[in-house]
């Protein structure tokens, strides 16, 4: 099961998440709730496979293959806003407030034209990766690991 733990994502994906949840809190009024975090190669496999080679009659629900989800590094998170403690996915209009905040503090979020035209509407979706590639990503995972991902994030956010 993939995690929730915002301390299973990178240091500065934490400091942007928390931020993002307090934001959603003092400028909205709405606790945003973090519903996925840090995602195993073999979770994001079976998410693939939705609609594809499993659970046939379902839709896809991510176009990102196993070694291409920022989750996968822990540079990205999924959530939804509570209101009256019940988790609500359908407002669009609210994602597209606490989207804009998240853009605000520097997360890529999944409503984002830029990002729809490259993967799927993702409204519950941020990330923040430096502008790196899930290929650099993987590449960097596949010769040195997570360290190494994490590092290369390291890199580009100092020079930023």
């Amino acid at each position: 099961m993939p995690s929730r733990r915002i301390e299973d994502l990178h240091p500065k994906a934490q400091q942007l998440a928390r931020m993002l949840l307090a934001d959603c809190e003092s400028k909205l009024g709405v606790t945003f709730l973090i519903t996925s975090t840090l995602r195993l190669f073999e979770e994001q496999a079976a998410l693939y496979a939705i609609g594809r080679t499993e659970q046939l009659g379902r839709a896809p629900v991510t176009k990102s293959k196993p070694g291409h989800s920022w989750h996968e590094y822990g540079l990205a998170f999924d959530g939804v806003p509570l209101i009256g403690g019940k988790a609500v996915y359908t407002d669009d209009k609210l994602f597209d407030e606490i989207g804009g905040l998240g853009q605000e503090i520097g997360l890529r979020w999944g409503g984002d034209a830029g990002f729809v035209a490259a993967h799927m509407v993702d409204k519950p979706h941020f990330q923040y990766n430096c502008g790196m590639t899930t290929d650099d990503a993987l590449a960097l995972y596949q010769n040195g690991g997570m360290a190494a991902v994490w590092a290369e994030i390291d890199r580009r956010d100092s020079e930023n």
